[in-house]
């Protein structure tokens, strides 16, 4: 899948930089940071592989039960829906930033907070709830909506 190539790529680049940011905890620039970018994504996979297991389904089957789709069932439009995700990961992304700058004890309760308000949402919304709808299958492309000549000249 795309999206996790990417988001595995991003977290290291995040990891490998932040080794050299000054900050008052280097704990939480190098660990931390990364995973604070990149919190809207993981909380949602990481809720997304529980709410299939505990629906005794393949954790890799898709589904419907999504943030976005939840937040999408709300009547939201999609313009709206993807404000409020681009929202969530700016809170997380200015949390990390802060994180970079200050001591380790608040450092962690400020990551704890984050991330309690984001799964209680979640939660909220029903991410965990097993009813949600399986994604529906990929249509296989006919060989007569191909069209071109792909016939080679020498």
């Amino acid at each position: 899948d795309s999206g996790s190539t990417v988001l595995g790529f991003s977290m290291v680049f995040l990891t490998l930089r932040s080794y050299r940011i000054e900050s008052a905890n280097p704990m939480a620039a190098a660990l931390l940071f990364p995973v604070l970018v990149v919190g809207l994504p993981l909380t949602d996979a990481a809720l997304a592989m529980i709410r299939r297991l505990r629906a005794k389904n393949s954790p890799l089957l898709g589904d419907l039960g999504h943030f976005s789709d939840l937040l999408a069932a709300c009547d939201l439009s999609p313009r709206q829906v993807a404000f409020a995700c681009y929202g969530i990961a700016a809170i997380f992304a200015a949390v990390a930033w802060l994180e970079v700058k200050v001591q380790s004890w608040q450092t962690l309760s400020l990551s704890a907070l984050c991330l309690a308000a984001l799964i209680a949402l979640s939660i909220g919304l029903g991410s965990l709830r097993g009813t949600a709808k399986t994604a529906p299958p990929a249509r296989p492309i006919q060989p007569e909506a191909i069209q071109g000549n792909f016939e080679t000249t020498t």
